[in-house]
């Protein structure tokens, strides 16, 4: 179940999108390698809130704003 969250998260980067924005920043940002850390940042936090999400944490969020 684990690597199919991971491989979501992956798919989830190269929606239209998501493309768009790395269009944009390769444009405007003076290094590529700062459109790599928004890549992989997008990607990390898909994985880490999509596995929060599987485990439960949600219940505890609910509580939080109800």
């Amino acid at each position: 179940m684990f690597a199919s969250l991971l491989a979501l998260a992956w798919m989830d980067l190269f929606v239209p999108t998501g493309m768009a924005i790395v269009m944009v920043l390769l444009s405007v940002v003076k290094k590529r390698s700062h459109v790599l850390y928004y890549i992989f940042g997008s990607y990390f936090t898909y994985v880490l809130a999509a596995t929060a999400i599987f485990l439960g944490a949600d219940i505890y969020v609910r509580r939080l704003w109800g």
